[in-house]
């Protein structure tokens, strides 16, 4: 299985493989603030600070995007473990103190 590793920057966010030599990195709309893997390492979820989260593959293709609030979203993440068959469960607070289950 191979290893994936996500940084995230102020306009952009990368992809880091082992097994590739380049980083492939994709602008993003607004400044990230923070990321996080799903626990089986196929979803990478970024919280953008226009309140805006980005649902992305483990390539960098984006799968859909959540418009959480006007307010950054300032942390995410997924939980560790499925309690039925159902999708992953991501946890999202934001500046407006208000955390969202998706």
């Amino acid at each position: 299985m191979l290893q994936n590793l996500a940084s995230c920057s102020a306009i952009d966010f990368g992809l880091w493989q082992a097994d590739q030599p380049n980083v492939n990195k994709q602008k993003t709309p607004a400044k990230t603030t923070c990321c996080d893997w799903s626990p089986d390492g196929q979803v990478l979820a970024i919280g953008l600070i226009n309140g805006v989260i980005l649902m992305k593959d483990k390539t960098g293709v984006e799968l859909y995007t959540i418009n959480k609030s006007t307010q950054a979203v300032w942390t995410l993440a997924f939980c560790p473990y499925k309690f039925d068959s159902a999708d992953n469960l991501l946890v999202a607070g934001s500046w407006d103190s208000k955390l969202s289950i998706y």
